[in-house]
């Protein structure tokens, strides 16, 4: 399977580097986890320094309404070595995570746009 899920960022923490996910729905995660890669669109200044940052932040989110209901903390591919001592990668969830970081804030109204005109 060659499925890729593409998805905004909440924030993208620097100290681990991972990405923070705002799922507004159980349905939502599927771009996320049941794809072998996954691509993470962001702009710079969701980048935080640690999970402190986030957390100080999410009172604000939470306010303006910009905090869905579920979120996720994605820190890289999943691995296990449970199994017969032979390190499996990904255990489940993408293969790869990539983060596409813009120096300006993304526009999801356009960029849904352009997706529709595609088909």
């Amino acid at each position: 399977d060659h499925a890729i899920g593409i998805t905004g960022a909440a924030a993208l923490i620097a100290a681990t580097g991972s990405v923070v996910l705002d799922l507004p729905s159980a349905f939502a995660g599927r771009a996320s986890l049941l794809v072998d890669r996954h691509i993470v669109l962001a702009s710079r200044d969701q980048l935080l320094p640690d999970l402190a940052a986030f957390y100080h932040g999410l009172s604000q989110r939470v306010e303006t309404g910009k905090r869905a209901p579920n979120q996720v903390c994605i820190t890289g591919c999943s691995r296990t070595a449970d199994i017969e001592k032979m390190l499996v990668v990904p255990a489940h969830g993408p293969r790869q995570v990539k983060v596409v970081l813009s120096d300006d804030p993304i526009d999801w109204t356009v960029l849904r746009r352009g997706a529709a005109s595609l088909h």
